[in-house]
């Protein structure tokens, strides 16, 4: 239904009313709205998703409102913005302007409203950016889905962006639970959660982690802390040391008092001030001439190395490094050289076309040259020009003469 933009009343007391088909006048008044302005002039109120925009008060004082247009004008009074901006989607853009949304230890002062989820719901949430399949919410930082709520009409809370491994985790009357892409929950719900990564999730219960499968099988003897699987292996934290579990659930490693993944069948970790890699088998990488020392994170010509030779982001010895640099120079030299080769055939195909336009031109020339008539012409032309060069020689001796005659006088 589109409605007309109208003014009633007098002086300070004229507001902007709507006017529908019927003939009906809509609308408490308001001082200015966003509106069309069709060709004869006539306004149009602008209408998306089933809301209108609407200001109250004057430009420097006044506020920006949402109205339901299709539920008789239902005004939204309790939440008001500097400005409102429509967006693609069915998202807008809006600026409190004001204390009372507090992030952190900032302001935002831009937040954004999907309007697709206010009319199935009629309830107004404010997301930090508009995301066409997630939103976060401003209210507890959890996220929308905007798949789940166009097809279902509510979206449970979830806790990230984005599907992984065909799992997210939402957080459901206190408890975390796994979602699959059909929006069934999974699990008996947990203290917190992670997403999979390498067919396991890590879930806290009753103060210790542990880890699931995709049945949702708990497995793990319980951790203090507990990471993400990464090169067959996972971080855990027990009695104040960090160690390793396999996809068995069997512990690796020391105790450390740090650690990192495993990343290209190494990891860094830290035992009493000393910072070492260890390899797959747990063993510290000790010094060695043949290959590497002190094996630590790559610092120089990782990117040229990595890329050409293929090889983990790890730290070498220099003179190992230099092997590495000289592979690469070698790599680079080899296609030098068949550049090189390449050039020098197509020049001596280039070379071959020009020689045969060469060869073309002689034979037309030498055509030309047993032309009687050419050769007659030549003759001309060689004649004048043997005379223009005669006079060209004489005049300045002439005018030479002159001068000098003029001076001895």
């Amino acid at each position: 239904m589109e409605f007309k933009v109208v003014k009633r009343g007098l002086g300070e007391n004229r507001k902007y009313y709507f006017k529908g088909p019927d003939g009906k006048i809509y609308g408490e008044g308001y001082d200015s709205c966003y509106f069309h302005r069709e060709k004869m002039g006539r306004k149009r109120l602008a209408v998306v998703e089933g809301f209108a925009r609407v200001r109250k008060g004057d430009w420097i004082n006044g506020r920006w409102y949402l109205v339901d247009v299709d539920n008789g004008f239902k005004l939204y009074s309790e939440h008001s913005y500097e400005y409102i901006r429509l967006l693609s989607e069915g998202w807008a853009e809006v600026n409190f302007n004001m204390p009372n949304v507090v992030r952190g230890k900032g302001y935002i002062p831009y937040c954004y409203i999907n309007l697709k989820q206010l009319r199935a719901t009629g309830v107004l949430h404010h997301y930090t950016k508009p995301v066409f399949n997630f939103a976060r919410r401003i209210e507890g930082g959890l996220y929308m889905n905007i798949k789940e709520l166009e097809e279902t009409g509510s979206s449970h809370d979830y806790k990230y962006d984005k599907y992984r491994e065909g799992f997210n985790i939402v957080y459901e009357k206190g408890q975390y639970y796994f979602i699959d892409e059909d929006f069934k929950l999974h699990g008996e719900g947990y203290d917190d959660a992670n997403n999979f990564r390498g067919d396991f999730a890590a879930v806290k219960k009753g103060g210790k982690w542990y880890y699931v499968d995709k049945n949702f099988e708990l497995h793990g003897e319980g951790y203090d802390d507990a990471d993400y699987f990464s090169g067959g292996f996972a971080v855990v934290k027990k009695d104040g040391k960090w160690y390793y579990v396999d996809k068995n659930f069997e512990l690796h490693g020391e105790g450390y008092d740090d650690a990192d993944y495993f990343s290209g069948g190494f990891a860094v970790v830290k035992k009493g001030g000393d910072k070492y890699t260890i390899n797959e088998n747990f063993e510290r990488i000790k010094r060695n001439n043949q290959i590497m020392e002190d094996v630590d994170y790559l610092q120089e010509a990782k990117d040229d190395v990595k890329s050409i030779v293929g090889i983990p982001a790890i730290r070498f010895s220099d003179d190992f490094v230099n092997k590495l640099k000289a592979i690469v120079l070698n790599h680079y030299e080899k296609e030098v050289e068949e550049a090189k080769s390449d050039k020098v055939e197509a020049l001596r195909s280039e070379m071959e076309y020009i020689k045969k336009i060469i060869d073309e031109k002689k034979e037309q020339y030498s055509e030309k040259v047993a032309d009687p008539n050419y050769q007659s012409l030549l003759k001309q032309a060689q004649s004048l020009f043997e005379k223009s060069e005669e006079k060209s020689e004489e005049k300045p001796e002439e005018n030479l003469d002159e001068e000098q005659s003029d001076e001895n006088e």
